[in-house]
């Protein structure tokens, strides 16, 4: 009998809700007794279409996916393009026996890297106007310890109180 109940008062739900529906959308001025509601019985709707913003919606995570695609590409076709001047820059070096030319292929090439570096730490970066000033200053310090065959143990203490006697500090 339960069973018998719940299928007749859905049944007269989904027949209140069609009368109410094809009456809003004949006349959606008009009350709903037009749609043979009682006083008893009362309906209220709210449709709202989004089809619209849905589909700006997904025309923005397309362009926003597009947009990150794009930069990752651009960021290693730079990586890409600065790795192909060093690796020129040195071999011409080693073609050259002046030493004072190729110490100053050496300073180009550090030149390079230090650009490069201020590269990788902007993709790696959440905000594009901030740097990591530790983490970059510290890269430059390996790069050019290594390039001048110094002990890169000096930079463990050195840099960060460097850092921190020149005011220099992240944030």
């Amino acid at each position: 009998m339960a069973i018998a109940n719940d299928n007749s008062a859905s049944g007269q739900f989904s027949e209140l809700r069609q009368r109410a529906e094809n009456a809003l959308q004949k006349r959606p001025s008009d009350n709903l007794e037009l749609a043979g509601l009682t006083n008893e019985t009362k309906l209220r709707t709210a449709i709202t279409d989004i089809t619209d913003r849905k589909m700006t919606d997904q025309q923005l995570q397309a362009s926003l996916k597009e947009k990150e695609v794009l930069l990752q590409e651009v960021h290693h076709r730079v990586k890409n393009n600065m790795q192909i001047m060093i690796s020129l820059i040195s071999l011409q070096c080693e073609k050259v026996e002046d030493k004072n030319i190729c110490d100053l292929f050496n300073k180009t090439v550090n030149r390079i890297n230090s650009m490069a570096l201020v590269h990788k730490q902007l993709y790696k970066s959440k905000n594009f106007s901030k740097v990591d000033i530790t983490e970059y200053v510290t890269s430059i310090v390996e790069n050019l310890f290594a390039s001048y065959s110094v002990d890169p143990n000096i930079i463990k203490n050195g840099c960060k109180s460097f850092l921190v006697l020149g005011g220099i500090k992240n944030g």
